[in-house]
Order: C-alpha cells, then structure tokens, then sequence
C-alpha cells in the first residue's frame, strides 16, 4: 500500500503536470518591408490655361508676369527631379511664332514638406520645344506633398513686331526619379 501511495504522489507531481501543459515550441519569420519608387505630378485642374496679356506699352517694354498659385504638387518616395518643356513655340495660325524660349517659369514652394533638405528650386528657366529643363531637384530624398506656386514670365522681346491675336503652345511638366 505504501508503494501505490508512493507512486501515486510521485505520479501527481512528476507525470501530470507535464502531461497538463503542453510543451511550447518558437518559430520565427522574418519581415520585410518594401519600398517602392511611387512619384506623381499634379497641375492643378482649375489652371489648366495660364494666360499672359500684353495690354500694355509698359507690358510690350517690360514684359509681364503671372502667379499660379498651388499650381503643382510634387510626391516622391525617393530623389526626383521635376522638368518643363514646350512641345512647341508659340504659334498662331498664319502668323509667324513667337520663341518657346521668351517665356520662363519659376516654381515656388508653398505647400506642404517646403523644407526638404537639399531641394534646388531654379529660377526663370526658359522654355524649349527641344530639351526638358530642371526646375526642381531634390538630390537628397522624396517628399510626402509638396504645391509650388509658379511663376510665368513672358519677356515680350519682339512681341510688338508680331499681328495681334493668341499665341498657344502646351507647357509640359515631368517628374523623374533622381
């Protein structure tokens, strides 16, 4: 009887708790997390037309400027650079065309992350129907949102010798990973 008793105390401390708790096992994974270049360019819808008037002596003479305000915004999860162009000179039918290169633009910022570090906004970058010019660079990294206003100055060098009438070419923007 002092046997089974003795085995049965033993049986209760030894065997069953083991046999109550299961044993724990690890396992791991391992987490990556994948960044991928995402960029967008937005000009903003309501200024889809910019126009400059010349009305003036003082316009022809001295040129005249226009402020688009939040007129892009820039997202880049890494370095970019944003680039302008003109598809064309400027051209009215049967007239002779004004130069792409009269007109300059300057962006601004704004909006949004406006200090990110080492971001290069140039200034009065001429237009051109062959070769798309920086306007800003940010050689260091992206931003979450950033507007800029822009600046559009024509010079009006040589617009009195042209007839009367509207002007058009489409300004291209392009943003490109750095």
């Amino acid at each position: 009887m002092k046997r089974c008793l003795l085995f049965m105390v033993s049986f209760v401390f030894f065997a069953l708790p083991h046999l109550m708790f299961a044993q724990v096992q690890n396992g791991s994974v391992r987490l990556n997390v994948i960044l991928s270049q995402v960029q967008s360019l937005t000009v903003n819808e309501a200024q889809s037309q910019v126009d400059l008037h010349f009305s003036s002596k003082e316009d022809f003479r001295n040129g005249v400027n226009i402020n688009e305000q939040n007129h892009l915004n820039v997202f880049s999860s890494g370095r970019f650079v944003v680039k302008v162009s003109a598809q064309s000179d400027l051209v009215r039918p049967g007239g002779r065309p004004i130069p792409a290169s009269t007109i300059a633009v300057t962006p601004i910022a704004t909006g949004g992350v406006t200090g990110v570090p080492g971001m290069i906004t140039e200034n009065r970058v001429s237009l051109s129907p062959q070769v798309a010019r920086p306007i800003i660079k940010s050689p260091t990294h992206g931003t979450i949102a950033t507007s800029f206003d822009v600046l559009y100055h024509a010079s009006g060098e040589g617009y009195a010798l042209l007839d009367n009438g509207t002007y058009s070419a489409t300004v291209v923007y392009t943003i490109e990973a750095e």
